[in-house]
């Protein structure tokens, strides 16, 4: 009976890691050894050596990042992405991309009407200095900036 509650609570204990002490087949043990008999000088790896060396290996074995990170490092709880601080989940993340997609949209817009202004600017100096008002090229320049930098009114 004693064996059977602790054997309930041994289970119930090992599906709560989310750290395993396997690397798939491989144990950390095994990883442990074969990264210490390749140092030149012999020192123990740390933790992190362990980690990073089996994502590499994952990396270069063909797995994204995101495959190669959850069976080194765990499932991440639910409603939580590792590695991005508190409050961060896979919806935001992903509300966050596609943010910062349509601004980088909107930033090449607005660069492109500024570039077209510009052209336009150009366009404007040209067509006074040919009709030559009696303005100097100073007051030309001067005038097509007052034109550039005064908001346009949309209610008239």
């Amino acid at each position: 009976m004693i064996y059977k509650a602790m054997s309930e609570k041994n289970i119930e204990n090992r599906s709560k890691q989310t750290c395993p002490h396997r690397t798939g087949s491989t144990g950390f043990g095994i990883v442990r050894r074969q990264l210490h008999d390749s140092k030149q000088n012999n020192e123990e790896p740390s933790r992190a050596e362990i980690f990073t060396d089996e994502l590499k290996s994952r990396i270069e074995a063909g797995q994204n990042h995101e495959e190669a990170f959850v069976p080194v490092l765990g499932k991440d709880q639910p409603g939580r992405l590792r590695c991005y601080g508190a409050s961060v989940t896979r919806s935001s993340l992903k509300r966050h991309e596609e943010i910062h997609q349509v601004r980088g949209e909107y930033d090449d817009k607005v660069s492109s009407i500024e570039r077209q202004m510009e052209g336009v600017c150009g366009l404007l100096t040209v067509m006074l200095q040919q009709m030559n008002f009696g303005k100097s090229e100073e007051d030309i320049a001067a005038l097509v900036q007052a034109v550039r930098n005064s908001p346009s009114d949309a209610s008239s």
